[in-house]
């Protein structure tokens, strides 16, 4: 039967929107549905029983709410209170509808109102959702009825998906699609989050659910005849573990076999279902028993408000509520306390506290903590013959009390005696059946025997107990019975009582006393390593690897061949070893893979630890002593300023630790002429002093270079190693271009002749004369050509060496030419950290030569340079997440490398530079722009530092899309400033070219004319000597624990660098560089050991624990560290929230972790003066 059939929508706002008319749309939609608005109001029938059932019509308009709807509802609501009839509100709906204005929107407002008018009536209002309910539908009414039901599968929310699309993310469906959880506004995750009572497939299912539901909340009374209590059975002896556990029966099991006529709703960890039983219809709520997941038996946030709305239910319309409760307590998880499982509990407890239904409540296994007690609160409360009722589970109470009892000492035999503590402790809390029913905390015990038999009298005697008692009464009486429950005493002399009574209270015994904890004597330091550790640790990817090098064994032993090339300079002087080396008929080798190995492939970025770990395993495998090994090139070029700026590393230390760890094989470094280890000129006593004191602290062999093979610029280096020092010096010769090719030029084979006759006549006594290809442009076809007229220009006297990179792939055929040819020493790199920009593969290379070794037991040497090998292998692999971009640059061998002559050692940092530019995909075309560079500058040798003056002027190009033509034009470039390397170097700050400078590039980067550069005279005066004594005392200062002569070294090359790398020692401490790798980098995984060295003592470092952020999203992370003697300690690290992604470069702002520095240069122009606002 319809009622209400006269209320119609109407159009009161006259609304049109551009062609859009209301009216229209009203008309359209009563036509179409045949109603006057979208709500329908029937009288209708399930089963026995009448209710009044509003229905929406999702074809009227989307189902939305306007003013007639609302009016609608409401008398709906008000008719059904007048009759005394349940109230069902069945909705499809888009919301409030926009066409009526805010008075359409008012409906949500006085609908609810209605709704809760109709609950002080002991009548039952619910809602069916159905695909789509939004908007104002689901966030008025909807959710205010006693019980709500969906639809599978429907669609419910508040903002719809387009809403929420184009507010939240911007109209991006991808975005949207990404970011949305599973099972978003979906009928399920509203049931699984506590929403929804209950889930129906169809229409025929929703009837026969409404039916049942109808029937089993109809008051009713019990039909049998009033009973005899059930009997107390006999006390037994059980253990708490017989409660649990597969054969123990589920609360679901009693249900079924209890009651008849049984409707569930969603099932949750906390089971709801209507019952009868003896005729009367009640509410049965009982713990859920999942064998298969523990966790889902523990009441959940989301369980224990549906059961406080169900229970508040059934107080209103007198239904009598039934228990049954087996649980360890509430769920313990993240995802409870966040949805603030104390205050469900609270709520849970206070609906039954003020429930006027009677309540009655049965243990039938486990009742754990305050999660049982939230579903135990009954006027009548039992409990079955094996059961147990406690404030904390055994094992829970022994793990927070033993802490107290064992020391840590005796924590193996805490461990064996716990199961035996619990049993212990269930006993002392008197939590079994029968010590609770003496307590009188439950009032009836169920014997085991005839289980179910017993429940229904008991349960028959409670319905007829309380049948005839008020609501009042039947609060007052609960309220009673948990008033009783509370022990306590009354001390009539509060003062006395405060004593301590010596004669009648056992004293405890004192603690067993141990060591110091290292927390008590621990150094500042090893608290700046840990929370270096913990910063780390919280920078890193959760898949970065933690662990350590695995240092390879070596499995061959062989002989010593004697005297190495080290001892012969030791022992018989530099003159010796140069005649040795011209005596040998066989290649010896240079190791690169100490330095300029991972300068080309990893931007010098691998630590002394690890390079000495190396170097150990060298010298272990005895190849030092092999007459094969003339030195390890472990120092120099870019190692010194890398070492402080990045790695945070004292580069003299690392010398002094090569020294240490291969006594007896020569240390070589590369030295850049008057420009030392820097990148531009020094003062002569500087870089004279550098040299003195590297000599005394372990260094051999001096490499010596010019980037334009200027013999003045290399003159105080080479005469410091020879007259001040009883080292050996090596003067090298750069490389570049193609002396085969008739087009070539300048650097003509006599062009090296003559570099080689100037060297040999100004130093003849120097030892050996090296050939450095920075690009590896060298190829076999060279060899002979070029070693002919190098040994004519040294009258064969000075052995020849030869360093190039394997950036085309086929070095080896080179070098191996060149020893036919000759050569005396060849650079090469272990196999790992060979090819690409770095040398050409050690191991390969001996193999190919095997038979020019005659002399050396060349299998068991070969074996040990495999094992040597694997080292590498793992270092590169552990150190390549790091430094991505080593293997991005090149990937494979690259014949491009002859037109663009790019060094080894600078691809890797050019590409680097342009990723950081954010101009990485260029890289391609930023090499043709160097090639076109390089002939701008005249086709200069491009060796540190030139090499880096051709790469800023070709990123400088790439990044304003100049070309040559244009920085080559004075009025173009009028308002352009070049980079700081250029100007340096067009102003001789790097040398004279012997190709001369390019005038038109001096024009424009100097903003002056033609005959301006003609009248310009660069002279290349000499510096001022640095007052290295004052530095010294600044050094002292700065560094007290340092070396104050050698600090003041460091701080003359690079003051700026070393400031900051003082300052984080005194920020990070001097454990840093201990640390085993995958610490260093990514920090430590939780349970993970290691060991670390300070100040003579071993220190054992453990991660505990990463606890979970605070809600300013810092994090603690709980260490233990031990040492010798010492008893451990913990140690909490906060890290704050501000230290995110890592960083590998160098810093513009230090606050600004995404703010990288760029290639160095100058401001376009200066558009405001100090102190000038800006607006």
């Amino acid at each position: 039967e319809e009622i209400l059939i006269n209320i119609a929508s109407k159009d009161f706002l006259d609304f049109q929107f551009k062609t859009m008319s209301y009216l229209t749309q009203l008309k359209e939609a009563q036509v179409k549905t045949q109603q006057l608005c979208a709500v329908s109001t029937f009288v209708k029938q399930f089963g026995q029983n009448k209710c009044v059932y509003c229905k929406f019509n999702f074809s009227f308009m989307g189902g939305s709410i306007g003013c007639a709807e609302g009016a609608k509802l409401i008398k709906s609501i008000e008719y059904a209170k007048q009759h005394e009839l349940p109230i069902i509100i069945d909705a499809g709906s888009g919301g409030v509808r926009m066409q009526e204005g805010v008075l359409a929107l008012m409906q949500m407002f006085s609908t609810v109102q209605a709704l809760q008018d109709f609950k002080q009536s002991k009548l039952m209002s619910i809602s069916i959702f159905r695909d789509p309910c939004y908007g104002g539908t689901s966030a008025s009414f909807m959710y205010q009825t006693d019980v709500q039901i969906g639809f599978a599968g429907a669609r419910i929310g508040f903002a719809g998906p387009a809403v929420i699309q184009n507010t939240i993310f911007d109209g991006s469906q991808e975005t949207y699609d990404k970011s949305v959880p599973a099972g978003f506004q979906s009928a399920e995750k509203a049931a699984q989050n506590g929403y929804l009572d209950a889930i129906v497939a169809d229409d025929v299912q929703l009837s026969v659910f409404l039916e049942k539901l109808l029937k089993l909340t109809k008051k009713s009374f019990c039909q049998e005849q009033e009973q005899d209590s059930v009997s107390i059975p006999a006390q037994v002896e059980f253990s708490y573990r017989e409660c649990r556990g597969p054969t123990h029966k589920s609360p679901e099991y009693y249900v079924k076999e209890v009651f008849d006529d049984i409707l569930k709703f969603y099932q949750q960890s906390i089971q709801i279902a209507l019952c009868s039983l003896h005729g009367q219809n009640c509410l049965v709520i009982f713990s859920t028993c999942d064998l298969t997941e523990p966790l889902n038996c523990l009441g959940s946030p989301q369980a224990y408000r549906r059961v406080s709305k169900f229970v508040d239910l059934a107080s209103r319309i007198g239904l009598p509520v039934v228990t049954i409760v087996d649980t360890a307590g509430a769920l313990p998880s993240p995802a409870a306390e966040d949805n603030n499982q104390a205050q469900a509990i609270s709520q849970c407890l206070n609906s039954f506290g003020s429930c006027k239904s009677p309540v009655v409540a049965i243990i039938t296994g486990e009742g754990g903590s305050g999660g049982a007690l939230a579903l135990s609160g009954g006027n009548i409360v039992a409990c079955l013959q094996k059961s147990f009722y406690n404030v904390i589970s055994p094992e829970g109470g022994v793990s927070i009390l033993q802490g107290s009892i064992y020391s840590k000492a005796d924590a193996e035999k805490m461990k064996h005696d716990f199961q035996i503590n619990c049993e212990i402790l269930a006993n002392a809390q008197q939590c079994y059946s029968f010590q609770i029913y003496k307590q009188g905390i439950v009032d009836i015990i169920i014997p085991e025997e005839d289980c179910l038999s017993n429940m229904k009298k008991f349960f028959g005697k409670f319905f007829t107990q309380f049948a005839d008692m008020t609501g009042e009464q039947i609060l007052a009486q609960r309220k009673q019975r948990f008033y009783k429950l509370c022990n306590y005493t009354v001390e009539d002399n509060r003062e006395q009582a405060l004593q301590k009574d010596w004669q009648n209270i056992k004293e405890t015994p004192p603690m067993p006393k141990h060591q110091k904890s290292i927390a008590d004597v621990a150094d500042p330091i090893l608290q700046k390593t840990l929370q270096f550790i913990a910063q780390t640790t919280h920078k890193a990817s959760p898949k970065s690897s933690t662990k350590d090098l695995v240092i390879p064994t070596v499995n061959y032993n062989v002989e010593q061949i004697i005297p190495t090339m080290k001892q012969i300079l030791q022992s018989e002087g530099r003159d010796a070893v140069k005649q040795k080396l011209l005596s040998l008929d066989h290649p010896m080798i240079t190791d690169t893979s100490f330095r300029d190995a991972h300068q080309s492939l990893a931007a010098t970025r691998y630590r002394t630890k690890e390079l000495i770990q190396a170097a150990t395993l060298l010298e272990e495998s005895q190849i030092p002593y092999q007459n094969l090994i003339f030195s390890v090139e472990s120092w120099g070029g870019a190692t010194f300023d890398v070492a402080m700026r990045f790695l945070h590393e004292d580069p003299w230390s690392r010398l002094h630790q090569f020294d240490k760890a291969l006594p007896n094989t020569l240390q070589q470094m590369l030295i850049r002429g008057s420009n030392a280890v820097g990148y531009t000129r020094y003062p002569n006593n500087v870089v004279e002093q550098f040299i003195i004191q590297a000599a005394q602290n372990g260094l051999d062999v001096f490499r010596v270079f010019d980037c334009f093979n200027d013999l003045d610029q290399m003159e105080i280096s080479v005469q410091t190693v020879l007259k001040k020092t009883n080292k050996i010096v090596e003067v090298c010769i750069c490389f570049t271009g193609n002396f085969l090719d008739e087009n070539e030029k300048v650097y003509t084979l006599e062009y090296y002749k003559d570099v080689a006759s100037r060297i040999y006549k100004k130093w003849p006594e120097i030892h050996l004369l090296c050939i450095k290809d920075m690009a590896g442009l060298l190829t076999p076809q060279m060899a002979q050509p070029l070693m002919e007229v190098l040994q004519q220009a040294t009258d064969n006297k000075v052995p020849i060496h030869i360093h190039t990179h394997d950036t085309t792939g086929g070095q080896i055929a080179t070098l191996l030419a060149f020893v036919d040819a000759g050569a005396k020493v060849v650079d090469l790199a272990s196999a790992a950290v060979s090819g690409l920009t770095s040398q050409a593969p050690l191991q390969t290379f001996l193999k190919f030569s095997q038979q020019k070794y005659k002399e050396i037991n060349f299998p068991n040497v070969f074996s040990n340079y495999l094992k040597y090998d694997e080292f590498w292998q793992q270092l590169r692999r552990m150190y390549a997440p790091d430094y991505e971009f080593i293997d991005c640059a090149i990937r494979s061998p690259a014949a491009d490398v002859y037109l663009h002559q790019i060094p080894g050692g600078q691809i890797s940092n050019l590409h680097q530079q342009c990723i950081s530019m954010g101009l990485g995909d260029q890289f391609p075309k930023l090499k043709q722009i160097y090639t076109e560079v390089n002939m701008l500058l005249n086709n200069i040798i491009k060796v540190t530092p030139s090499s880096k003056v051709v790469g800023d002027l070709a990123l400088f190009m790439l990044q304003n899309k100049f070309t040559v033509e244009q920085v080559q034009d004075l009025y173009q470039m009028r308002n352009v400033e070049f980079p700081d390397s250029i100007r340096d170097y067009l102003n001789g700050g790097l040398g004279i070219p012997h190709v001369g400078f390019n005038n038109k590039l001096i024009q424009s980067v100097f903003k002056i004319s033609e005959q301006q550069v003609k009248d310009r005279v660069l002279s290349q005066l000499e510096l001022p000597d640095v007052d290295l004594r004052q530095l010294e005392q600044k050094a002292m200062k700065l560094r007290p624990w340092g070396n104050a002569k050698l600090d003041a070294l460091s701080m003359a090359f690079y003051p700026k660098i070393f400031e900051e790398f003082v300052k984080y020692e005194v920020q990070h401490g001097q454990i840093i560089p201990n640390l085993p790798v995958g610490t260093f980098f990514n920090g430590m995984k939780i349970n993970q050991k290691i060991s670390v060295q300070y100040q003579q003592k071993q220190y054992e470092i453990m991660l505990k624990r990463v606890k979970s952020p605070n809600f300013q999203n810092d994090v603690v992370y709980v260490f233990q560290v031990s040492a010798k003697d010492i008893q451990a300690g913990t140690f909490n690290i906060t890290v704050k929230s501000e230290v995110q992604a890592k960083q590998q470069f160098i810093l513009a702002e230090e606050t600004q972790n995404n703010h990288l520095s760029l290639v160095l240069g100058q401001a376009d122009a200066v558009a405001g003066k100090k102190n000038e606002k800006v607006k």
